[in-house]
């Protein structure tokens, strides 16, 4: 992803290089899981994940980071119809902000974005979160109800814990009503785990 992605400038002034999002982002997805369908659909199970965030519908960085994280949930709503005869699940999750090292520069760079609902680090994540909450996924017996949903958010507020190194198990949260901005201002769950693991 291009450094200057991010910066907090308008479309017009950003190289036409950011455009490799698209392949990043969107391409790598459907390439992805164009594959994983060549070996789910005849054996008649599986679930492919596409993560994303809030910034599919708010803005963000910038016009491309958005519209690679729309097409992103579309196109998971979308394959999810054509697979679901095949008991195969396709969905999107939505994570707070990952604790990348990039994203650690960002909000060095420019501490206003604390204050955004999808760059707060009061909502943030680690980046093996993601990974605990696919292996929850994967192993839900119900995951078909969740197909084609058009998002999942993860929230405290409904009846998510946040999975910790302690082995705390994980439940999902599938209310497209509350957006990762659901969760505790303090950070904390119900339970007092904060939220960056």
């Amino acid at each position: 992803m291009p450094e200057d992605l991010t910066e907090p400038r308008p479309f017009w002034e950003k190289p036409l290089s950011n455009l490799q999002m698209f392949d990043v982002g969107m391409r790598s997805n459907f390439v992805a899981a164009w594959h994983a369908a060549k070996l789910m659909a005849p054996q008649k199970s599986g679930l492919i994940v596409a993560t994303s965030g809030y910034v599919g519908v708010t803005y963000t960085y910038g016009v491309v980071f958005g519209t690679c994280k729309s097409g992103v949930d579309r196109m998971a709503r979308d394959m999810a119809i054509e697979l679901k005869p095949h008991n195969v699940a396709s969905l999107s999750i939505w994570l707070g902000l990952t604790f990348t090292e990039r994203a650690e520069r960002n909000l060095g760079r420019n501490p206003a974005m604390k204050s955004q609902t999808v760059t707060n680090p009061l909502v943030g994540s680690s980046v093996e979160f993601p990974g605990r909450v696919i292996v929850a996924l994967a192993t839900d017996p119900n995951i078909m109800q969740r197909s084609a949903a058009p998002s999942l958010p993860l929230s405290s507020r409904a009846n998510m814990a946040s999975p910790t190194s302690t082995g705390m198990s994980l439940r999902l949260c599938v209310s497209s009503a509350v957006p990762p901005s659901g969760r505790p201002s303090d950070g904390h769950d119900a339970r007092g785990h904060t939220w960056r693991d």
